[in-house]
């Protein structure tokens, strides 16, 4: 069962993987390894989202899918069990970081 809906998004952007894997900064085997499997980390579907001008939510596949998992993070535990599920986290990681990143300054 394929996860993602990315092969889709690059053929509507006429960009081939391996176009995006330069602008991402990956090799063209780490994208196919990323996109073939179920193991792709956040910071690469948040670049391939920038990259693509979608929210992450919307590289997945919606009629199928389910996602089922738990993150821990910042003494938190985060269940996700659907891709808006997942945005959340996102954006609670990428506030976390912004106000750590200020605190620095």
């Amino acid at each position: 069962m394929e996860l993602f809906r990315i092969d889709e998004i690059l053929r509507e952007l006429n960009m081939s993987k391996e176009q995006l894997a330069q602008e991402i900064g990956l090799s063209r085997t780490n994208i196919y390894n990323y996109l073939s499997n179920t193991n792709t980390t956040i910071t690469v579907l948040n670049k391939i989202a920038k990259q693509v001008g979608l929210p992450v939510s919307e590289l997945f596949k919606k009629e199928d899918a389910t996602i089922t998992g738990y993150v821990e993070f910042n003494n938190f535990i985060y269940k996700i069990c659907s891709p808006a599920d997942f945005e959340l986290v996102i954006e609670d990681f990428k506030d976390f970081f912004s106000k750590n990143n200020q605190e620095k300054l």
